[in-house]
């Protein structure tokens, strides 16, 4: 019984870890309006409550995101992707329809593009791989890196109807300090917890399917038939990375991630984040000028799909290789 429970408390702190980083990037680093409208206009025990609610929706997607990384046995970076997009796929179309708002391009822009790329390889992976090479030049630089995009994306919304007007500096240095607090906890979370294969009881993972599936049908029937366009594509990407899971790889992405723990110091590096981009956003605020956000996600479309596109390819095309080989031999 307590080693049941000490593992059901380990992947917990593992999924809400996962879902703080990943609700990080995909809400504040991104300054999605209504989650930071409701940061800086609620008091502060509405905002608790607020952060509470969509902690909870992330943990749901962190849990599938963490799941399918573990099912299908991810090793590659394109598996990795692959699970990624599953993870954006869900984040706009279980609990909101944004997935279906302007089909084509809203099954990749933000799912694949922002949700893949930057939630999951950047957020998830790559800082705390960085974190772990534990040398302070290269973690600094990462972090001052991030604070610089993060200013010059906080200003994507300028002009936009229907949206929040540009935030002044003293607001938005108080918004990405106070933001980066979820970041570092949801980072402490699951670098302290987590353990080399996430490997949920089968009970467990079919009660989250089963909400997931519930959702899913909820939040879409009134978009048919899209939804049956998006269960295609999760269907195809589960199928490729079910082809990654067959293949003989050397490599082993995710295991870097185990193989040592990031020095405390990384922690307080992180702090360079918020402070660049604090620093660096009221250059654009004084002078009026934004992000070209039209040319920049068109830019972000493409490159989601492409890497969609050939993460399938070289899925699908190796499983063809490979199969060949083992005739072979």
């Amino acid at each position: 019984m307590t080693v049941h429970l000490y593992g059901l408390m380990r992947r917990l702190s593992v999924v809400f870890g996962s879902a703080l980083i990943l609700m990080f990037f995909s809400e504040f680093y991104f300054l999605n309006e209504e989650p930071v409208l409701s940061l800086l206009t609620q008091t502060p025990s509405a905002t608790l409550a607020s952060l509470s609610e969509l902690t909870v929706y992330y943990a749901l997607f962190a849990y599938l995101f963490l799941a399918t990384l573990s099912v299908f046995k991810v090793r590659r970076w394109r598996g990795l992707f692959l699970a990624g997009c599953v993870f954006g796929w869900a984040t706009e179309g279980l609990i909101i329809p944004l997935v279906y708002e302007a089909v084509p391009f809203s099954l990749i822009f933000p799912s694949v593009s922002w949700h893949a790329v930057v939630d999951v390889l950047v957020g998830w992976y790559l800082v705390r791989r960085v974190m772990r090479l534990n040398r302070l030049f290269i973690s600094g630089l990462m972090f001052i890196i991030l604070g610089l995009v993060w200013g010059i994306w906080a200003t994507w919304f300028w002009g936009e109807a229907g949206v929040l007007a540009p935030l002044p500096p003293l607001v938005f240095l108080y918004f990405v300090v106070v933001v980066t607090f979820v970041w570092v906890l949801g980072m402490l979370l699951l670098d302290r917890f987590s353990v080399d294969d996430f490997e949920p009881p089968k009970w467990e993972l079919m009660a989250i399917l089963g909400i997931s599936v519930v959702l899913f049908i909820i939040t879409g029937i009134a978009f048919i038939p899209l939804p049956i366009v998006l269960a295609v594509l999760w269907i195809v990407t589960l199928l490729a990375l079910r082809c990654n899971a067959r293949q003989v790889t050397t490599q082993d992405v995710l295991g870097a991630l185990h193989e040592t723990e990031p020095a405390w110091w990384n922690y307080l590096l992180v702090g360079l984040t918020p402070l660049i981009a604090a620093s660096i956003y009221p250059l654009f605020y004084f002078n009026g000028v934004g992000l070209p956000t039209e040319e920049v996600t068109f830019y972000l479309l493409l490159a989601g799909t492409l890497g969609l596109f050939w993460a399938l390819a070289r899925s699908f095309g190796d499983r063809g290789t490979s199969d060949k080989r083992n005739v072979a031999s």
